[in-house]
């Protein structure tokens, strides 16, 4: 991605910035947009930082090591075709809470939640999870489909290469840095890799999309990644779109993370959306399950029920 892209991104983008400082990654080494926008419209972990609104202005600041993330996220059902764009300048509502923000959106048939948690994994990392959950609020089932697309710069040439980890994993690695970038969109059902700006056009023309899984071998560009995911849910439900971002070579790719008891929603982080999760797989009829059963079984009585929730609850705030 070069500087003059970087400073026509609209003040709707997820961005997360990684600058090299005296041979030590800093994160957060700039300000979005008014600072007080910045500073309001943002998670932080230690020296990690996730913006959601905000126009780029800076993206020298460290010639040639900066790092960042474009993030947008689409849904699309029959009441919302094509698929419509979750604009986090105007969310129906949004709370802040430390190193994890909540956006809700209300749409024709849909209620749309978006929780975001950064972690400042090590020196040099970061750890970044987002979860979409969409919730069929019309009297009948409906087929929602939800689409993250992410565009990453690791340095400031463009010289991009992607390779496939698993179905839903992928490793971006550029030639001219050793850093590293892991995409894990759990669940998903679809991918497509192409170089800027085809994904987003493609999100924004108009018409509905259909990821087709090509793009691979990609090496020489620059690298753009869209996800989509594809859900049957009856009236009341809710599914469940999570993605995992982790940059910089000292953190484990996605595909070698281990088992996590109370994890309930396979997000990688035990938290109170794990709370939320194992409620509704319990006590709201429909709710798709999540991705490893055992992992709410938090007390390890080797049952599933609401004492599970009450344990994880006490674990993380009492």
């Amino acid at each position: 991605m070069s500087a003059h892209r970087a400073q026509r991104w609209l003040p709707t983008l997820g961005v997360f910035q990684v600058a090299l400082l005296f041979g030590a990654f800093e994160f957060g080494a700039f300000e979005l947009g008014a600072p007080s926008t910045a500073r309001a419209q943002s998670i932080t972990d230690g020296d990690a930082t996730w913006s959601f609104v905000g126009e780029f202005n800076d993206f020298e600041a460290d010639p040639g090591n900066d790092r960042f993330f474009q993030h947008l996220w689409f849904v699309r059902t029959l009441a919302l075709s094509p698929e419509i764009e979750l604009d986090f300048s105007a969310p129906t509502s949004a709370t802040f809470l430390g190193n994890t923000a909540t956006h809700s959106f209300s749409m024709p048939d849909v209620e749309i939640e978006v929780v975001t948690a950064i972690a400042d994994s090590s020196p040099g990392s970061a750890l970044v999870v987002q979860t979409m959950r969409a919730t069929n609020v019309s009297p009948v089932p409906l087929t929602i489909r939800g689409y993250a697309y992410i565009d990453l710069t690791l340095s400031a040439t463009g010289t991009d290469t992607v390779t496939l980890l698993g179905p839903t994993q992928t490793i971006v690695t550029d030639s001219t840095t050793p850093n590293q970038a892991f995409l894990d969109a759990l669940l998903a059902g679809q991918f497509q890799v192409a170089p800027f700006p085809v994904l987003r056009d493609l999100l924004r023309d108009g018409s509905p999309t259909q990821l087709d899984n090509t793009g691979l071998p990609f090496s020489g560009g620059d690298a753009t990644v869209a996800f989509q995911w594809n859900a049957d849910v009856d009236p009341g439900a809710l599914a469940t779109f999570p993605i995992i971002y982790s940059i910089s070579g000292d953190v484990l790719p996605p595909s070698t993370r281990e088992f996590q008891r109370g994890d309930a929603n396979g997000d990688a982080i035990v938290d109170i959306s794990d709370v939320v999760t194992a409620l509704q797989e319990l006590f709201v009829p429909g709710t798709v399950p999540g991705p490893c059963p055992d992992a709410l079984d938090a007390n390890d009585d080797g049952g599933v029920d609401v004492a599970d929730a009450v344990y994880l609850l006490a674990s993380l705030f009492i």
